[in-house]
């Protein structure tokens, strides 16, 4: 299973990172028509009148006589006649190639055969797709980090806005993690089944469909995130008691700088940073809960003391 994800992702990086240069590098004249092919446990041929961009072969064996601008085969067979292509990719695959075919551009592969690639059929070059692969993941993660680092930096500023503009009620949602966390694990679950389930409801009932993606792509992941600067401002007040023991900060700006910057760090891996988030939903949660039954508990009280107030009148 782990190597056919591993072949599965390759495909992909090199369907993302290759194609746009096996296209760009190669001069196309032959008229073709822009589309994609993808045949998956199938035999296809292509006859030589037909003329794509991409071709796809999975697990499936093709015949290509006419013109592909780019050929994938992966865990297939492709038989190459009279064909004329910009480029060959194959990872676990045989590749026939005779000596009437014009490869315009490389054959790259991986764990595969090609057989009849020579100087006169092969006008690029034959190597390993491992390299490319490499050099792909290394491009795609260098992105990836920066955007991940884009991101802890403007929440890290959210939460020294949070701790100013809520520094009370962050404080109390912090001081539930660390006194009931029980409570606080049950209020993230329920919150979180709560909601993904009501966004359901909604969207099934089609009426509801604004509704159920409004609570999926705005609400939830605005409640994570709340979690997430509460969960590190908690991590962050518990360091500094530790480290400065007896100092009494009015406002957890200093608090939300340690906690965050540790919480960022940590967070690269995504479930850890899940998981810190539901533990910071669950706090705001149940913070949320109590504080609407706190606001509910006295007009219950005056109505019934009024009411008896009137009994006695």
């Amino acid at each position: 299973m782990i190597r056919l994800l591993g072949i599965a992702g390759a495909m992909l990086l090199t369907l993302l990172v290759l194609v746009p240069g096996v296209a760009a590098a190669e001069p196309w004249n032959w008229g073709r028509t822009e589309n994609l092919i993808i045949a998956s446990g199938t035999d296809i041929t292509l006859s030589a009148d037909q003329d794509v961009d991409t071709l796809v072969i999975v697990s499936g064996h093709a015949r290509i006589e006419g013109h592909a601008g780019t050929i994938f085969v992966l865990g297939g067979t492709a038989d190459l006649v009279g064909a004329r292509t910009g480029g060959i990719v194959a990872i676990q695959a045989n590749v026939n190639i005779d000596g009437a075919t014009v490869v315009a551009g490389d054959v790259r592969s991986m764990d595969s055969v090609i057989t009849g690639a020579s100087a006169t059929t092969v006008a690029g070059r034959i190597r390993d797709l491992g390299p490319d692969v490499a050099l792909g993941w290394m491009a795609i993660g260098s992105v990836l980090f920066f955007v991940y680092l884009a991101f802890a930096i403007s929440v890290l500023f959210a939460g020294i806005l949070v701790a100013g503009l809520a520094g009370r009620q962050v404080r109390e949602a912090t001081n539930l993690i660390s006194t009931e966390p029980l409570p606080v694990l049950a209020a993230a679950l329920i919150g979180l089944i709560g909601l993904v389930t009501a966004a359901i409801v909604a969207i099934v009932t089609v009426v509801g469909i604004p509704f159920g993606l409004g609570l999926l792509l705005l609400v939830l992941p605005a409640l994570f995130l709340i979690g997430y600067i509460v969960a590190g401002i908690w991590l962050g007040e518990a360091i500094l008691a530790r480290t400065s023991p007896g100092v009494v900060r009015e406002r957890p700006y200093l608090a939300a700088i340690v906690g965050l910057t540790l919480v960022g760090i940590v967070s690269i891996v995504p479930t850890i940073g899940g998981l810190i988030s539901l533990v910071g939903m669950g706090a705001v949660v149940l913070l949320m809960w109590r504080v609407i039954r706190r606001s509910r508990t006295p007009r219950a009280v005056d109505h019934s003391a009024q009411s008896m107030a009137g009994a006695a009148g």
